[in-house]
């Protein structure tokens, strides 16, 4: 997640970086993550590092276009504003530009939590020798369907919960915004 707000930082801000890295990266972003998991099982071998690693490319598309996508969004009125204020660079970046794109990228940041859990589900059925979802595929060899139903309880919790927290998080920093005021 945090190379991904990294990459929407750089090629928000830099057209030069925009042009180079964009380009690879949406590529990369139409390969469906399940698509990769042979190669990812491949290299990685079945454990936490193939989880983590799919757990990682889920996480990164959401975030890396969202905080683009709000970068890019700045009305240029605003920026224009700055400049005549004598604002430098890294106010404006600062006091305009990050706090207008802030809410695009809680969005992407919810969006990525919400493809993350779904990853972990497919990733602890698959690639993994412990977890909600490895308790799930055992549960269903066995036909165990109170094991199943509960580890889909769990999953919802653990989904909504993170939601939640994350819903908090997006109207405590943007507490300044007139749509997110109590």
């Amino acid at each position: 997640g945090s190379v991904g707000f990294a990459l929407g930082i750089s090629t928000g801000l830099y057209h030069r970086v925009d042009q180079v890295l964009n380009t690879p990266i949406q590529m990369i972003k139409s390969v469906p993550r399940l698509a990769i998991l042979p190669l990812i099982l491949v290299w990685f071998g079945i454990g936490e590092t193939a989880k983590v690693v799919l757990i990682a490319l889920s996480t990164f598309f959401p975030i890396y276009l969202n905080t683009f996508h709000g970068l890019r969004s700045i009305d240029p009125g605003l920026l224009e504003m700055g400049k005549v204020y004598g604002l430098t660079k890294w106010e404006q970046f600062r006091d305009i530009v990050f706090p207008g794109a802030l809410s695009s990228i809680m969005i992407g940041f919810r969006q990525s939590l919400g493809g993350t859990w779904l990853i972990l589900i497919v990733a602890e059925t698959v690639a993994a020798k412990s977890g909600i979802g490895y308790m799930a595929t055992n549960a269903r060899e066995y036909m165990m369907m109170d094991v199943i139903v509960l580890s889909m309880i769990m999953y919802a919790l653990l989904g909504s919960v993170s939601d939640w927290l994350v819903v908090r998080l997006t109207k405590h920093l943007l507490r300044w915004h007139p749509n997110y005021r109590r």
